[in-house]
């Protein structure tokens, strides 16, 4: 049983009865840098693919994904927590995508309610990828931690495995 808050985090539930009854919820998601994908086996093929031609593999070469159930949905993220939803219907499932994909649009992931601090450190975020080199736009979200995290591997991935994918 999901249950969007009003900052656009989604609480999930065993069941709606635990939710009714006031208790924990199982988990949360913040959606925030997140993408929701309605075709979950096609955006699974599609990440193959690129795994491949990092590889310089063939996609048939490589494991291929499990098919999913039917109506499912995945909040997608690159690096952090995929979360995979499985829904009764057709129109559940286009509910629960448009549903998810706001939430994932207007979801804040700062916990710095500062918004003095929060323009310093998207400042000097891209203070940081100007000195690194990497130049253009960069879709982050999440908390600072997160988005330092992300911003953090994907220089790893940039200066070191490069070498190894494309050499």
């Amino acid at each position: 049983y999901f249950v969007v808050r009003p900052d656009y985090k989604i609480e999930y539930y065993e069941t709606e009865e635990t939710y009714r009854a006031k208790k924990q919820p199982k988990g949360l998601i913040a959606p925030c840098g997140y993408s929701v994908k309605a075709d979950v086996g096609k955006a699974m093929l599609e990440r193959l693919a690129e795994v491949a031609e990092k590889m310089g593999a063939q996609v048939a070469d490589l494991p291929q994904p499990e098919k999913m159930p039917e109506h499912c949905v995945e909040i997608h993220h690159y690096r952090r927590r995929c979360y995979f939803i499985h829904a009764e219907s057709d129109q559940e499932k286009s509910e629960w995508v448009k549903i998810f994909k706001q939430c994932a649009w207007r979801c804040w992931g700062f916990e710095n309610d500062d918004p003095v601090a929060n323009e310093a450190f998207k400042e000097a975020i891209r203070r940081t990828r100007w000195e690194l080199g990497r130049w253009g736009y960069w879709s982050y979200g999440g908390t600072e931690s997160q988005i330092l995290t992300d911003l953090i591997v994907n220089e790893l991935n940039w200066t070191i495995l490069s070498d190894i994918y494309y050499n």
